[in-house]
């Protein structure tokens, strides 16, 4: 009888450790895409948006590509949400996610929205001119999961733009993470034209 010996290796591929875009929702729940619209935003629109913010240079140096901006773009086109989960870098952030909101006077317009979570957001607050010296808002609320936070909330308007920025706690006070939010009527993003 011949016998046949046979030896391999396992390789175990683990999940990305960049940042990587997604067109359907990690961070929130599916329910997210219940109110978002798509539109139009070019490349360089998204870019300078992150930049503008402080969030670009981290993202690029811990890995995110060209190609998960051009998914993004295709996300926000598409349904009006895209997200950069960077959970698993070793960066300040932890993810971004930008949606695109109906504006009820003009069907044609589109509301962005910018957000993000992570351990840092100072150039933010520096950009948008909020202090978070001053007294913040206090409020609580709970998760998908009926977890409840205790949230500190300093809001400025800048510019045209209503940016928040909020500092998520547990309820005996242990704080887990900052969170950015940025409202931007005045930035034109545009319904996508419809297919005859």
């Amino acid at each position: 009888p011949v016998c046949f010996l046979g030896s391999g290796c396992r390789t175990t591929v683990g999940p990305p450790t960049h940042p990587v875009a997604n067109l359907y929702p990690t961070v929130y729940s599916s329910a997210v895409l219940a109110d978002t619209r798509g539109g139009v935003l070019t490349i360089s629109s998204l870019t300078s948006l992150l930049k503008d913010v402080g969030l670009l240079d981290p993202l690029r140096q811990a890995g995110l590509r060209q190609i998960d901006v051009q998914t993004m773009v295709r996300g926000l086109a598409h349904r009006g949400y895209a997200e950069i989960d960077a959970r698993r870098c070793n960066i300040d952030i932890r993810w971004v996610v930008v949606r695109l909101l109906p504006v009820r006077q003009k069907p044609e317009a589109r509301l962005l929205v910018l957000e993000a979570g992570g351990r840092e957001f100072s150039q933010a607050a520096r950009h948008f001119g909020i202090d978070v010296t001053r007294p913040p808002v206090e409020s609580t609320r709970r998760d998908v999961y009926g977890r409840r936070f205790a949230l500190q909330t300093w809001s400025v308007l800048h510019d045209g733009d209503q940016a928040s920025l909020r500092r998520v706690s547990t309820t005996d006070g242990t704080f887990l993470y900052w969170e950015l939010e940025v409202r931007m009527p005045g930035l034109a993003v545009a319904a996508p034209a419809a297919h005859s």
